[in-house]
């Protein structure tokens, strides 16, 4: 089976997850450095990897010779305190 995303809103909801992953991170004991690292390494991947395809969605194309300058790029980077929704 083929799934085909045609809009933005799956990968903004993988970063609010992986944003709630990062910020649950900080406010629990850590038990396994090793286990915390990966889990952060990971969540932290995820969101890297959700931003890279939303520049391939909805930013300008490169174009050798030109002057591929762009005014803005929504990144969403953390969240409001005790909200599902994001900030910039």
């Amino acid at each position: 089976m083929v799934i085909i995303i045609s809009s933005g809103k799956f990968y903004y909801q993988w970063i609010l997850n992986a944003n709630k992953i990062l910020a649950g991170l900080e406010e629990v004991e850590i038990t396994s450095q090793e286990l915390f690292d990966q889990i952060k390494g990971e969540a932290l991947c995820i969101r890297a990897w959700a931003h890279f395809n939303l520049v391939q969605l909805y930013a300008k194309r490169y174009e050798a010779g030109k002057d591929n300058t762009q005014d803005e790029f929504l990144i969403v980077k953390k969240l409001w305190p005790k909200s599902r929704h994001v900030i910039p």
